[in-house]
């Protein structure tokens, strides 16, 4: 397992973790691993959000737009739920 070190980080910001980490019944060690992990999935997912919105954009502007609105689309997505 590889090991961080992480300078500069505001003294604010490492008792909030440390605050985290008591309250979850966690070491500090613990609370960072699973922020850094929890953080990492949400930016991998962003970025994969924006390549489909890019990919999407770069197709309509190929073929240009369809005849269905994007409003339509999401009223009918949320009545599906």
């Amino acid at each position: 397992m590889t090991t961080i070190n992480v300078r500069g980080l505001p003294e604010e910001t490492c008792n909030q973790l440390r605050e985290l980490a008591s309250e979850d019944g966690k070491s500090l060690n613990a609370e960072v691993q699973i922020i850094i992990e929890e953080g990492v999935q949400q930016r991998m997912i962003r970025r994969s959000r924006e390549e489909a919105f890019r990919l999407a954009d770069e197709s309509r502007k190929r073929v240009g737009r369809i005849g269905v609105s994007t409003l339509e689309l999401l009223h009918e997505g949320r009545e599906e739920r």
